[in-house]
């Protein structure tokens, strides 16, 4: 009776305190030790502490962000528990881009390109948070990520994330540099008619006035002069050089 009572104990413990898990005998259980109140030096030793059907979550919708920014890659367990005693591998492909191993962050065996620019967050995985933040994007981080839990007890120990990158020049207003070159022609063929037309009008004047000044002499000459005339108006009106 002694030892359900110690066992109660245990239970009514494990609610108000928070405390760590592990991962032995392949059940997911707590450590809790607690100090009996009725027999100073008996501890409590372990009691259920989560489920091992907790499966890995990842992203059905692609992450989208501008080469130079930061990002965040969700990924998390659902029901969620306690990772910090597990191994969590993020990778792109085959490419390791983040380890995280007994307790901290494992830069040996990262790939250089990422070194130094990832992290997961410490404090929320033991809510089952396994989030990476990337900072410093480049266009070659583009890719598929896998988020892996390689001791979880699960039949789903990977989530997948897809990374989209665009460049920088994406971010502004894709329909001003349209405009603009639509704007452009328009000016140039507006300017052209202009000159056209100017240059019309000035031909057609200048043909006129030579008629008239040419009439005007030819009225009251004689019968050759008057022939003279009407060849040299011949000649104009067919751009030839007759004289």
């Amino acid at each position: 009776m002694l030892g359900s009572l110690r066992f109660l104990c245990c239970l009514c413990y494990c609610h108000q305190k928070v405390t760590e898990c592990s991962v032995t005998e392949h059940r997911m259980i707590e450590i809790l030790l607690v100090p009996l109140p009725e027999q100073p030096g008996v501890l409590c030793v372990r009691v259920p502490c989560f489920s091992a059907d907790s499966d890995v979550i990842g992203s059905d919708k692609p992450v989208t962000v501008t080469v130079s920014d930061n990002v965040i890659l969700p990924c998390h367990l659902e029901p969620p528990f306690n990772v910090r005693n597990l191994t969590v591998e993020w990778k792109r492909g085959e490419t390791i881009v983040h380890i995280y191993t007994n307790r901290k962050d494992d830069p040996g065996r990262q790939d250089k390109n990422f070194r130094g620019r990832t992290s997961v967050f410490h404090e929320e995985m033991i809510r089952g948070n396994i989030s990476l933040k990337l900072t410093s994007i480049t266009e070659l981080d583009a890719g598929s990520y896998t988020c892996f839990v390689p001791k979880l007890q699960s039949q789903v120990r990977r989530g997948f994330v897809n990374l989209t990158v665009e460049p920088v020049e994406q971010k502004k207003d894709k329909g001003s540099p349209t405009h603009k070159n639509n704007r452009q022609p328009e000016n140039v063929g507006n300017d052209t008619a202009a000159i056209i037309g100017i240059a019309v009008v000035i031909i057609a004047g200048t043909v006129i006035s030579f008629v008239v000044v040419l009439w005007g002499l030819c009225r009251n000459t004689s019968k050759s002069q008057i022939f003279f005339c009407l060849h040299v108006y011949k000649c104009f009106q067919i751009n030839v050089s007759c004289l």
